[in-house]
């Protein structure tokens, strides 16, 4: 059937049908990724919805804990790009089931945006309820300080007043007392004068009368009683007669004049006595009222302090409400205030003072007006947390709906991949045996024929039997081929008789060889061309090979970059979530650590998803030296760990190369990694850094020699395809450290190569362009 059609219509016609048959296969397949597709889009979408609501619930509670403004503006935007995603997927659905479900979210998100700004507008008012209670307590305050200040004031004015009446009492009395001594010592001179007349004697006796009256006479003026006043005139009055007496009896010395004298002076004593009683009594009855008065003023100072006190207490439960919400507090709060309002009632009735009781009657409006506020802010507070359990409550509610319809679509998915799956193995197969039996028929028409003529004709030929003679006779390139290959065989059988002839002549006529050969020389240098580009040629298609390894996978590589990133960014969300939650510079400082360990997985992510993107990156001009030196020193407790040593012989010059910095620091260490992996019992890294001539420009060379097992030889054109390691199996070895290099180098113009060294160990060579400084 294919003998007389030429090659080409053989060849196209088989790859015709089978690209037919693939297009069948893709159309089916395209069909069920269509749906895949589609189940991904919605679960993705599903996906968004409960990443802004988590996002909302982030910023709620920024505002709760801070009062941000921007925190607001954030919720409501968040939750309006909520609804627009969740109108427009459900949009997307076609089952009921869905479509109610995006209703619910919609009426449930609503429902948090309503609490919310009932929150916020709660928040508000609590606010400048809280500033009113502020004031109020403030001139409360200002008004107990008031209270204490006056009776402080009357307290001393008091004490000063009282000290001045006792100083006064206690003057009059010591006056009295000193009083009667003198009348004493006069009533002694007399007896005197009496038994002994002296001139002395009389004028002492003189001089002490005369203190006695002029002391009575002071003590006259300053007597404030009309009794004190009249006993003491009295006294004057009996004094005198006492002196007539004496005067009497000292010229008639009769004893009716003695008894006189004696009647006289008993008289006036007791007149002195009893004034001096009375005085005594006078300061004691002046003390006891000083005593009396002090502690009830004193008593009324310490209720003023209590006032402050009692107000001061109800400030600090106030904050505790406020931090807490302890309805202890609110209790104790509710005592104090009560306290306040019945100890100031009491005062208002003790207070004599009418400027006191205003003071009083002012505090208790201030009092008052601050328990208002304050209940007024309670029911603020608990409104606000009525807001807080509906929003809470709405903002889960949704979440719950949102995670019950992403983990249906997620079935859905896995079922619609399943079925495409199916369906691409079946179609592949019956692609496969077709195209295998098309392929069957198609080599055989052309393989037969050229086996008769390879094998049994050009093997006869080569073994000098040209009697073999080509039997096929083909319109095709085949019988063109016999054709070629019968004038051929004429041909070298012609040339061979000739070369016998010209060996003989050689042998028995001493041809000039020499001379041949030279005239021959040419034919060989192309000969010599010929098997050197053969050579280029095989390595050539060695490259090519590798690179299309490489690109096939680039799909592969894309899509795993896609699938790593979406729990890339859960985890970066929670990160960031529990650095604003929890407070502790320990805690945040591991977080970051976390956070930068995570940006670092998000790189090599990014670098793989590069093979099939080749997006460009942030290029710099990097010191290699230095960048070999940080990384080492960030792994020498690693490498201390795993008993490496590493040396680094860097070149004597500054080397600059122009990358991009993570991607550098990521090829060397994940060549750094390979030699951990492949000295598990410890050993040495040699690192050293050249520079080197090629195609006429200047280059960098890094190489990385270690005391390893080495690679094997049947393994050194796979160690760059991804995925590929002969350590699988241990820890999280997956082949793509050396795959992600080599692609980074790649896109640098530059090139990696691997060789065996000795009986133990490999070098890895990295040839960059250098940056000419």
């Amino acid at each position: 059937m294919f003998r007389n059609l030429n090659l080409a219509t053989k060849i196209f016609g088989g790859f015709a049908i089978v690209l037919t048959l693939l297009i069948i296969v893709a159309y089916v397949g395209y069909n069920g990724l269509s749906g895949v597709v589609d189940k991904m889009t919605k679960a993705e979408a599903m996906n968004h919805l409960i990443t802004l609501m988590f996002q909302a619930r982030q910023e709620e509670k920024d505002f709760i804990l801070r009062g941000s403004a921007a925190a607001i503006e954030s919720v409501a935007m968040n939750v309006n790009e909520f609804k627009r995603q969740a109108v427009h997927t459900k949009g997307q659905f076609t089952s009921a089931q869905n479509k109610e479900q995006m209703e619910r979210v919609v009426k449930e998100v609503d429902e948090y945006a309503d609490a919310f700004e009932s929150y916020v507008a709660l928040e508000k008012k609590k606010d400048a309820v809280m500033l009113e209670m502020k004031q109020k307590a403030q001139i409360a305050l200002e008004q107990t300080e008031d209270i204490r200040e006056a009776m402080k004031k009357q307290l001393f004015a008091y004490w000063s007043e009282s000290q001045k009446l006792v100083a006064d009492s206690l003057e009059r009395s010591e006056d009295a007392e000193r009083l009667v001594r003198l009348v004493l010592r006069a009533e002694s001179l007399r007896i005197s004068l009496m038994g002994k007349y002296t001139t002395q004697t009389l004028r002492d006796w003189d001089f002490t009368n005369e203190r006695i009256f002029a002391l009575t006479r002071e003590m006259q003026r300053h007597f404030t009683q009309e009794q004190d006043k009249r006993l003491a005139d009295e006294i004057l009055v009996k004094y005198r007669e006492f002196l007539v007496a004496f005067s009497r009896y000292q010229l008639t010395q009769m004893d009716r004049d003695l008894k006189k004298l004696k009647r006289t002076a008993q008289e006036a004593l007791a007149a002195m006595e009893t004034i001096r009683d009375n005085q005594l009594k006078a300061l004691e009855r002046v003390q006891t009222a000083f005593k009396a008065e002090l502690d009830d003023k004193l008593k009324v100072a310490d209720y003023a302090n209590l006032l402050n006190k009692w107000l001061l207490d109800a400030r600090m439960s106030e904050k505790e409400v406020v931090v807490s919400r302890d309805s202890s507090h609110i209790e104790l709060l509710q005592d104090r205030i009560d306290k306040i309002l019945t100890l100031g009632e009491y005062l208002k009735v003790r207070f004599k003072l009418a400027e006191d009781r205003d003071r009083v009657e002012e505090t208790l409006t201030s009092v008052t007006a601050y328990k208002q506020a304050f209940d007024h802010f309670i029911k603020l507070l608990n409104s606000q947390d009525e807001a807080e359990r509906l929003m809470i409550n709405a903002a889960v509610e949704a979440q719950n709906v949102s995670d019950i319809a992403r983990g249906e679509q997620k079935t859905t998915l896995e079922y619609e991949i399943a079925a495409a799956n199916n369906l691409m193995m079946i179609g592949t197969a019956a692609t496969t045996f077709i195209g295998i039996v098309l392929a069957y028929s198609i080599a055989r028409a052309i393989v037969n024929p050229i086996n008769r003529v390879v094998v049994k004709t050009a093997h006869a030929i080569a073994e000098g039997d040209f009697s073999q003679e080509i039997d096929i006779y083909q319109n095709d390139e085949i019988g063109m081929l016999a054709n070629a290959f019968r004038t051929m065989k004429d041909k070298i059988a012609r040339v061979l008789r000739e070369t016998d002839r010209l060996i003989q002549a050689v042998q028995h006529r001493q041809f000039d060889v020499r001379s041949n050969t030279n005239a021959f020389q040419g034919s060989w240098r192309e000969l010599v061309v010929g098997i050197n580009n053969v050579v280029d040629a095989f390595k050539l298609q060695e490259q090519v090979i590798l690179s299309d390894k490489l690109v096939s996978v680039g799909l592969l590589a894309a899509g795993v970059a896609h699938e790593i990133n979406n729990p890339l960014e859960i985890i970066y969300n929670y990160l960031r979530y529990m650095k604003r939650q929890f407070p502790g510079e320990d805690l945040h400082e591991a977080i970051d650590d976390v956070y930068e360990e995570i940006s670092a997985i998000a790189g090599i992510v990014s670098n793989l998803h590069s093979f099939s993107d080749n997006k460009k990156l942030i290029e710099e001009d990097i010191s290699l030296h230095e960048l070999i030196a940080n990384i080492l020193t960030l792994i020498k407790h690693s490498a201390k760990q795993r008993q490496v040593t590493i040396r680094f012989e860097p070149f004597e010059n500054e080397i600059i190369i122009h990358a991009n910095k993570n991607e550098m620091k990521q090829v060397v260490l994940n060549l750094l990694k390979n030699s951990f992996e492949a000295m598990p019992s410890g050993g040495e890294i040699f690192i050293k850094t050249s520079q080197i001539r090629q195609d006429d420009s200047q280059c960098a060379q890094m190489t990385f020699t270690d005391t390893g097992p080495g690679i094997q030889i049947k393994n050194l054109n796979d160690i760059f395809l991804p995925f590929y390691s002969t350590k699988k199996g241990q820890g999280d070895n997956l082949g793509l450290g050396l795959f992600v290099s080599y692609g980074i180098i790649t896109r640098y113009q530059g090139m990696i190569a691997v060789e065996n060294i000795g009986e133990s160990g490999c070098r890895f060579l990295i040839t960059l362009p250098q940056v000419l400084q």
